[in-house]
């Protein structure tokens, strides 16, 4: 048996057979895919897919682009804010928004060791996101709200209650907004 391997990959979007919206346009021969980046307005988009050898059909990004997202696999923190800030964007073309997504994903990596984030403990259970007992990364505290913005495993940002993580004083100062970062 054969053994798949992760590779990350442009698609374009393509409209649904049922009409239900769009979704990637990838070779048959992919079965599993996860989207790292999409921007409503680019009419393409960044995706993880498993295969058990990278077919010519399939659209690459760069090795250095594929390098650092793999680092940044054991440290969700930094993909999911470069994705964040990324969407924000509508790149002219694939080839400067792959130097780009490098550029932001090596800040948030490199700048790992002064960053505020934690592991923290989760006390709630929110069906299909977090579980209870389960360790996610806590990115910043907004006091206004008593909120606290993690990562979930799929790199996305959620916001939830402070009372729904075992947080102590200490790791509430650590995560807390300021303002003066915008």
């Amino acid at each position: 048996m054969e053994e798949s391997s992760t590779v990350y990959c442009f698609a374009n979007w393509k409209e649904r057979e049922d009409g239900r919206g769009k979704e990637p346009d990838l070779p048959d021969f992919v079965e599993d895919y996860v989207c790292i980046w999409s921007n409503w307005d680019c009419p393409w988009a960044i995706f993880e897919v498993e295969v058990d050898e990278p077919e010519p059909e399939l659209s690459l990004v760069s090795e250095d682009l594929e390098t650092l997202l793999d680092s940044a696999q054991s440290y969700p923190p930094a993909l999911a804010l470069a994705v964040y800030e990324l969407e924000q964007e509508t790149p002219a073309n694939r080839s400067g928004f792959d130097v780009h997504f490098c550029a932001v994903l090596r800040r948030y990596l490199e700048n790992q060791s002064r960053a505020p984030y934690m592991l923290v403990e989760s006390k709630e259970d929110e069906q299909g996101y977090l579980r209870r007992g389960e360790f996610v990364w806590a990115i910043r505290y907004f006091p206004e709200t008593n909120e606290i913005s993690w990562v979930s495993e799929d790199f996305q940002i959620y916001t939830n209650s402070a009372k729904d993580f075992n947080v102590n004083d200490e790791q509430i100062k650590r995560l807390t907004y300021d303002k003066s970062e915008d």
